[in-house]
């Protein structure tokens, strides 16, 4: 019997170490961990969703995933978290953006897995969010220059095309030029008459009888 308490001892304490643990990781974590019920509404948050997005955790509790969201956003990833319900899978990697308690856009990336209960009803949701609102700005920015080098590529191809043109243009007109001299030629020599210079378009002077 006294073995038995000892070891129920034991296990209670070491328990409570890797409680402990737990704790620590998460409270010290640079992300945001929580839980949520089969409803979307929030039962757990970790104490970084004050630094992520300003709220006291007792302001969380309670509220839905997409109450902290602007109402397209929240309509959006409405969608998509009832694609991920239904399919009862874990889901990483999920953009969306949160609205900070002082107004302002916090892009979150949110990734979790299913909870079921022991008959194996899906029960919630534990996940865990990270902020990359910097990343998203830098990336958005990488595509604004981009998109200006392209635009700047496709306006330097398009002046080359078009002194391209002008030089075809040019040659066809010598071209045609050429012929109209050579047809004249051939015109004042049926007349008996000799051109001045063999080239017209190197020389100039009157024609000699």
């Amino acid at each position: 019997m006294k073995e038995h308490s000892e070891h129920l001892e034991e296990m209670v304490e070491a328990l409570r170490e890797s409680e402990d643990r737990f704790r620590s990781l998460v409270e010290t974590t640079s992300d945001w961990i929580w839980e949520v019920d089969q409803e979307s509404i929030y039962t757990y948050v970790s104490p970084k969703v004050k630094d992520l997005l300003g709220y006291e955790l007792e302001e969380v509790i309670g509220k839905t995933l997409f109450d902290l969201m602007p109402a397209d956003e929240a309509e959006r990833v409405g969608g998509l978290f009832r694609d991920i319900v239904d399919s009862r899978e874990p889901f990483k990697g999920l953009k969306n953006t949160n609205l900070h308690k002082d107004g302002r856009h916090v892009v979150l990336e949110t990734s979790g897995v299913p909870i079921f209960d022991k008959a194996g009803n899906l029960t919630g949701f534990r996940g865990i969010d990270r902020d990359i609102t910097e990343r998203k700005k830098a990336e958005e920015e990488l595509e604004k220059h981009r998109e200006h080098l392209e635009e700047m590529v496709k306006k330097r191809t398009a002046e080359l095309q078009s002194i391209v043109n002008c030089m075809a243009g040019r040659e066809i007109r010598m071209a045609e030029l050429k012929e109209t001299i050579q047809k004249l030629r051939e015109q004042l020599e049926s007349a008996g008459l000799t051109p001045v210079a063999d080239d017209p378009l190197k020389e100039s002077g009157n024609l000699k009888k």
